[in-house]
């Protein structure tokens, strides 16, 4: 009888083990599950900031795009007017205006800044990770890069303007520059390198702006098809 009841004790003892074991992998596996679950839900937050932070670049890039393309013309005409030696036409007032035209772009970073404290691989997509690294680590830069080298230009011209033009306008977005002696500017060599120059810069920014929409535009979709996924 004590044999027997060796065995059924052993069996019992192997039971409450077996129990024990299954509850602690069960444990484990509702833990890991759980983690996940909060894994996916930080990756849809962190892909929704980021795509807010796009959309609010986009809106901004497409005005600037606007502002370079104005004033890149504005630019062209007067250069135009000035090499053809035309007479003076008031016309010629909003182009003078537009010499000081500047576009502005602060990429939004909190999607980004969010992505790198998380680690970059929480996006598993590589694609979609690749093109929105190489969008902030490039094209924002460079971007940043041109308008820098613009900046002193910009100053130059805002200096000349000051010294040789009349406001006649001050409505916004109706402002008018009247130059105080027209005739000098059609042999003013250094006012005709400032409005190439400008022409010039307004043209590289316009580039790496459509360059910046294009990518903005491209992501979104992926942002929207990745966050699918994990939902």
């Amino acid at each position: 009888m004590s044999f027997f009841r060796s065995i059924n004790s052993y069996k019992g003892t192997a039971f409450e083990v077996i129990v024990i074991v299954f509850g602690v992998m069960l444990s484990f596996l509702l833990n890991e599950i759980r983690i996940d679950l909060d894994d996916k839900d930080e990756t849809i937050s962190t892909l929704i900031q980021i795509k807010a932070d796009l959309e609010k670049d986009l809106e901004d890039t497409e005005i600037n795009i606007d502002t370079e393309t104005s004033a890149f013309i504005s630019c062209k005409y007067i250069l135009k007017s000035l090499n053809s030696r035309n007479e003076y036409n008031k016309e010629l007032n909003k182009e003078f205006d537009k010499l000081n035209y500047y576009s502005i772009l602060l990429p939004s970073t909190t999607g980004l800044n969010i992505l790198n404290s998380n680690g970059v691989n929480c996006i598993t997509n590589d694609s979609l990770r690749v093109k929105f690294l190489q969008l902030h680590n490039y094209w924002y830069k460079q971007r940043a890069m041109v308008a820098e080298k613009y900046t002193p230009l910009l100053n130059n011209i805002n200096n000349y303007l000051y010294r040789n033009f009349n406001r006649t306008e001050i409505m916004y977005d109706n402002d008018e520059l009247q130059p105080n002696d027209y005739n000098n500017l059609l042999d003013d060599s250094y006012f005709i390198s400032l409005v190439n120059a400008s022409r010039t810069q307004h043209d590289y920014l316009f580039y790496c702006d459509s360059l910046i929409k294009a990518g903005i535009l491209e992501i979104l979709p992926l942002i929207d098809e990745e966050i699918g996924k994990l939902k």
